[in-house]
C-alpha cells in the first residue's frame, strides 16, 4: 500500500520556499544574478567578449539590459564594452583595413 503524503511535512517545504523565494525577490534590485550566484550590483557588469575586440561579436550585460554587437548602416562595428561603474558603454568604429563588418565583429574579406 502507497504511503499517503504527510500534509505538515509538504507545507513545511512549501513555506521555506516561498521565503527563500521572497528573499532572493527582495534582493534583486541591488543585485542580479550571475553563473547562479547572487552579485551585488556593483560587480554586476559581463562582456561574454572580453572587452573592446572587435574581431568576436559580444554582448555586455548589466541589471539594466543586454547590449550586442552589431554593425550599423554605415558598415562600422559597435562595440559595446562594460565601463568602471559597472554598466555597458559604447563605441562605433571602421574595421581593420582589409576587414568589413558581419554579424557583429570584423572579419577579413
Amino acid at each position: 500500500m502507497a504511503a499517503k503524503p504527510n500534509l505538515p511535512e509538504i507545507l513545511a517545504v512549501l513555506f521555506i520556499a516561498i521565503v527563500l523565494f521572497t528573499a532572493v525577490k527582495e534582493a534583486m534590485p541591488y543585485a542580479t544574478l550571475k553563473e547562479g550566484k547572487i552579485i551585488p550590483v556593483s560587480d554586476s557588469c559581463y562582456d561574454s567578449d572580453g572587452g573592446e575586440f572587435t574581431d568576436i561579436a559580444g554582448t555586455c550585460s548589466y541589471v539594466r539590459g543586454n547590449f550586442t554587437d552589431y554593425c550599423n548602416a554605415r558598415g562600422r562595428i559597435v562595440e559595446y564594452i562594460c565601463v568602471p561603474n559597472d554598466t555597458c558603454s559604447h563605441r562605433a568604429q571602421s574595421c581593420r583595413l582589409g576587414e568589413m563588418c558581419v554579424d557583429g565583429a570584423c572579419v577579413v574579406k
